[in-house]
């Protein structure tokens, strides 16, 4: 490695390396600013999180949301920034995963007046579940990946469109086509009970 083309990083305050990464777009000079405070981001990730694994994603995570955010907003102390970000990006993890707990503990997961009220009265949990696993298998690709991101991961609709690279549109009618479809596979799977 030529070492001796690296920009002198360390002399340069946490000011300094935002504003070179603003200016110029190269992730050198974010990369390094990260890295001031990547341990003690893993750290309140861990905090929250109580899992490893899941505070070494999430601060990667908050990594990857630096190289919009930090385009977007005024920062004036980096790292009180970076930590609420964090923080935020912790708790979302957390009001995700207690979305997904209710959503798995309710037996009709999936009814509700705003969405679609799948037709399993009269059935068990288990059954519900047998169903649906077996009709989401049977969805297109698109279908499958953005009705299980809305419903069983608890995703927002932008959320799926940002990490799909699709349209908020298309990404709606996959899901409307996919809980169409969905209804039909199960009530054709009723029938033949």
């Amino acid at each position: 490695m030529l070492r001796f083309f690296r920009p002198e990083y360390e002399s340069l305050t946490d000011e300094e390396l935002l504003q070179r990464y603003r200016d110029s777009g190269r992730m050198p000079w974010l990369s390094e600013l990260y890295g001031r405070y990547a341990s003690s981001v893993y750290g309140m990730c861990l905090k929250y999180l109580h899992n490893e694994q899941a505070a070494e994603d999430a601060a990667m995570a908050v990594f990857e949301q630096l190289v919009e955010k930090t385009r977007q907003h005024d920062i004036r102390q980096f790292r009180s920034w970076l930590h609420t970000l964090a923080k935020n990006h912790c708790l979302m993890q957390l009001r995700r995963a207690g979305q997904q707990r209710e959503q798995a503990a309710a037996p009709d997961f999936m009814q509700s007046a705003d969405f679609m009220h799948l037709p399993t009265e009269g059935a068990d949990g288990d059954e519900k579940q047998h169903w649906l696993k077996i009709c989401l298998k049977g969805l297109q690709e698109a279908q499958r990946a953005c009705v299980s991101a809305f419903y069983l991961e608890g995703y927002t609709y932008k959320e799926i469109a940002a990490y799909r690279g699709e349209p908020l549109g298309k990404i709606r009618s996959h899901i409307q086509n996919g809980r169409r479809n969905l209804r039909i596979c199960i009530e054709e799977k009723q029938q033949l009970e």
